[in-house]
């Protein structure tokens, strides 16, 4: 593996990410919720690898100042917007997206890596919590 093959990586990872995120920007929590944020969550993963792998190949980040108070998530994953599933999920969330901002302001690419990570898993949890069939069953146990 090659630097070039490092940049192609991040390269591929920040245009799923972009996608990802995009089917965000407009789409209330409606059908397909679960997928959006399942999507969302392989492509944190797929940044972390790809962070991971860069760190590897040698290639450093560059930090992005300002990042921690710039970096916004889409309007229907933001705290202000009336988010279904376990508020705690969306606290882990939050957080996340908190340090993702903070690790971009830094040099570490295997930090970034770490957060993408706790992204995923949140994101994941999240999704499943707004699965369909788990809102039924969740109301069928209440």
């Amino acid at each position: 593996m090659t630097t070039d093959d490092a940049l192609a990586r991040l390269d591929a990872a920040q245009q799923s990410w972009t996608v990802a995120l995009d089917a965000h920007w407009s789409a209330p929590p409606a059908p397909g919720y679960d997928e959006r944020l399942l999507q969302l969550a392989n492509a944190a993963e797929e940044q972390s690898s790809a962070f991971r792998f860069a760190d590897r190949e040698g290639l450093a980040w560059r930090p992005l100042p300002n990042a921690s108070s710039s970096l916004q998530p889409p309007p229907e994953l933001r705290p202000d917007f009336n988010r279904t599933g376990p508020p705690e999920l969306w606290a882990q969330f939050d957080e996340a997206v908190r340090e993702l901002g903070l690790a971009l302001e830094g040099v570490s690419s295997v930090r970034i890596a770490q957060v993408f990570d706790k992204l995923s898993e949140s994101l994941r949890e999240l999704s499943s919590e707004n699965r369909p069939e788990e809102s039924v069953r969740q109301r069928r146990a209440g």
